[in-house]
This record gives structure tokens, sequence and C-alpha cells, in this order.
């Protein structure tokens, strides 16, 4: 399987079908805080990501660079199916 890193930006959609893919891997979230966080997210934040050729996320950091070079890393994800793969290490290495 090829897999693509990237450092982008994700819209509202697509980062709420992130966050509830992901749900069950955090606290308890409600749609409200979803929807808020998911808002936050898509507005502020970049995202190193790594995506199948498919365009499938199977990981992601989510960050706010706006202090450069500082970053501030407020969410990390690996899919359940691909952790212990190394995947996070690379996201880091390859962005």
């Amino acid at each position: 399987m090829s897999l693509i890193y990237n450092i982008e930006h994700l819209d509202y959609t697509e980062v709420v079908s992130h966050l509830r893919i992901s749900a069950k891997d955090f606290e308890p979230v409600t749609t409200e805080n979803m929807q808020s966080y998911a808002n936050k997210l898509s507005s502020n934040a970049l995202f190193a990501t790594c995506k199948t050729n498919e365009n499938n996320l199977i990981g992601l950091i989510a960050f706010y660079a706006n202090r450069c070079p500082n970053a501030y890393i407020s969410h990390v994800w690996v899919s359940e199916y691909h952790r212990g793969g190394g995947h996070l290490w690379q996201i880091t290495k390859n962005n």
C-alpha cells in the first residue's frame, strides 16, 4: 500500500467526518462539542496527514502554527487498524 504524507488544510466537512470516525478513541463527545471543535480546527489548524492513494485517512496531527517556529499540537490520531506501524513517526519525518 502506497501512502501519501502531506501538510494541508482540511475543510469543515472533512474534519467532522474524521471526528465522527475517531470519536470512540477520545472522551465522550457531544454533537455540539464536535461541531464547535471541527469549526475551530478547520478555521485555524493545519493538518499533517497520512492517506492512502484512495484518499482514506490513516493518521493525522492537527496543529496551530501561528507563532513560528513554535507550534501547538491539539489533536493526534491513527486509525485503529494502522496503529503500531510507525505512521505518526512517518508523518512527522515526512512533513
